[in-house]
């Protein structure tokens, strides 16, 4: 699995699939194949919005709505260059207000974008740091650039979160995952992502692990080790079978659910202690 091209290894464990494959720069594996051009919102997207949701390590204590003008948008690509804009926005405010750019490792946002009746545009954006009202009407409204004077005071709404991680996580989940405002308007172009993650996205309940395995500790390199072992004498004892088995890439089918429950968590607990590992070597390279 060695080669001049190689920059890592995706380890993947969904369902019965066990996947371990080299990703190169010419030849990157992605596991289903390529997406194709987005039109609406699947139920695949759902599943994977919610999982992420339910595992992800970021603590979402606020949530920010971004609503248009009459006047409004039909593309979705002039959309998602606000959002773009606005999230930059937020993430160089909080980096400001905490004096140094170790702000950006703590911060994450989770957006969803939905329609109103009338067909406009308009996203939820669960974050970890809560910038005023006043602030966000400010920055949303010249992002826009409408001048309307009813936009800077109606075009946006910031609401706390109070319910602690897991019920905070379970009302995200239900809200983002309503379907009824999900439709596509008729001559709406580009819709392109429905949801997506910025800053901190790194998840408990991990289904891929990615990793360049010479830039890791021996402890976790060796939990990689117990990975691949426990798979292997799964295969011994007809609990797994290795279906594709070629230069860069094994697969294997496990046939008992409480394998596929174990080296999932296998891979959960890696993507944990990775991301513990990074942030430890974050905070040295702030201390020298």
């Amino acid at each position: 699995m060695k080669n001049n091209s190689s920059i890592g290894t995706r380890y993947y464990a969904s369902g019965n699939t066990f996947v371990v494959a080299t990703i190169a720069k010419t030849t990157p594996f992605e596991l289903g194949g390529r997406r194709g051009s987005i039109s609406k919102f699947s139920d695949a997207s759902g599943v994977r919005m919610r999982r992420y949701l339910r595992g992800c390590l970021a603590n979402y204590t606020g949530m920010l709505t971004l609503t248009y003008p009459f006047c409004y948008p039909s593309n979705g690509k002039q959309v998602k260059e606000h959002l773009r804009r606005f999230i930059q926005e937020v993430r160089r405010e909080y980096a400001r207000q905490h004096g140094n750019d170790y702000a950006y490792g703590k911060f994450s946002a989770f957006w969803f974008l939905e329609f109103q009746d009338r067909g406009a545009p308009h996203f939820h954006i669960f974050t970890t740091w809560n910038p005023s009202k006043e602030w966000v009407s400010r920055k949303w409204y010249e992002i826009c650039n409408t001048e309307d004077e009813r936009h800077l005071r109606a075009g946006t709404r910031t609401e706390l979160l109070r319910s602690g991680r897991r019920g905070t996580m379970a009302y995200a989940s239900k809200y983002a995952a309503k379907l009824s405002q999900k439709t596509v308007p008729e001559g709406y172009e580009n819709v392109g992502r429905f949801w997506g993650v910025t800053g901190v996205r790194a998840v408990l309940a991990a289904d891929t692990y990615v990793t360049q395995e010479d830039m890791l500790d021996e402890w976790i390199q060796k939990d990689i080790k117990r990975t691949m072992k426990d798979l292997s004498i799964a295969v011994q004892q007809g609990k797994a079978e290795v279906v594709v088995r070629k230069p860069g890439v094994l697969v294997a089918v496990m046939h008992e659910t409480g394998l596929q429950q174990k080296m999932r968590a296998n891979i959960s607990r890696l993507s944990a202690k990775t991301m513990k590992w990074s942030m430890m070597f974050q905070d040295a390279e702030l201390e020298v």
